[in-house]
């Protein structure tokens, strides 16, 4: 068991640390849309303007929590995949029965499973009675699906088909058997799936590449109007107050409060 433990690995999951809810924020204000939205806020406190400083305030404080919200929702769905271990297994080592850390199961352990448990590895079925799993988490079976200790001659037979295999964290609906484990940890099925989810990269999509091109271009444009009619309104000797208020009003209605 030793020195298996140390060529396969613990039998965990594959699960990697996701960005703090900090990070994920700071990422939705630097947004070139909320930035823009923030310079509003400050030019409008500065020419105390205090309903559109709240009313901006609100717009930047409630896309920078919906936007953090939802991120963080997807990671949460991520590292779902992790705590879908499970916890203990009932193995025969030195000739008995005895119930260990499912993460310290070794290829070749034999383990016992009944009705109402999941499989804690990848194994392939010694014996069974009446067996059934439901794999649907794996395979996107909803049916329960009967297993036996037949060998499937074709070893390019589908996951759904392997009817003389186990999978982890796929649940026993009915039956027992007896099951020699061949695969822990990242091996499995399950730990592909999940080091497949692990191991993508962060991109920003087409639609988010897009939406920041159109901030910037709204921003420029936003700009450019501001400065021409400060500097129309000012040559023709109207109130630096009312000047500033129209520009902050140009520059709000510019700016698409939906798009972050």
């Amino acid at each position: 068991v030793g020195s298996r433990r140390e060529r396969f690995g613990a039998n965990t999951l594959p699960a990697v640390a996701g960005p703090s809810a900090w990070s994920v924020a700071w990422r939705q204000i630097i947004n070139p849309m909320t930035l823009m939205l923030i310079g509003v806020v400050v030019v409008s406190a500065l020419a105390d303007q205090r309903s559109t400083t709240v009313m901006v305030g609100l717009l930047v404080t409630l896309n920078v929590v919906r936007g953090t919200s939802q991120e963080i929702k997807a990671q949460e769905s991520v590292d779902a995949l992790a705590h879908l271990q499970v916890r203990a297994a009932r193995v025969r080592r030195n000739g008995s029965i005895v119930e260990i850390d499912a993460a310290e199961l070794v290829p070749g352990d034999i383990v016992s499973l009944e009705a109402g448990e999941s499989a804690p590895a990848d194994g392939r079925i010694i014996t069974a009675a009446t067996l059934e799993m439901q794999e649907s988490a794996l395979t996107g079976e909803s049916a329960p699906v009967p297993k036996d200790a037949d060998r499937c001659a074709d070893p390019e037979t589908a996951l759904g088909d392997r009817t003389d295999m186990v999978f982890q964290n796929t649940l026993a609906t009915r039956g027992t058997a007896t099951v020699v484990v061949t695969a822990t940890g990242s091996s499995t099925e399950m730990g592909r799936i999940a080091g497949m989810v692990t191991d993508v990269e962060r991109r920003r999509s087409r639609l988010q590449v897009e939406l920041d091109q159109l901030s910037k271009y709204l921003g420029l444009l936003a700009g450019v109007a501001v400065i021409i009619i400060v500097g129309v309104g000012l040559a023709r000797g109207l109130d630096a107050d009312s000047v500033l208020v129209l520009g902050i009003s140009t520059a709000s209605a510019s700016i698409p409060t939906g798009l972050p």
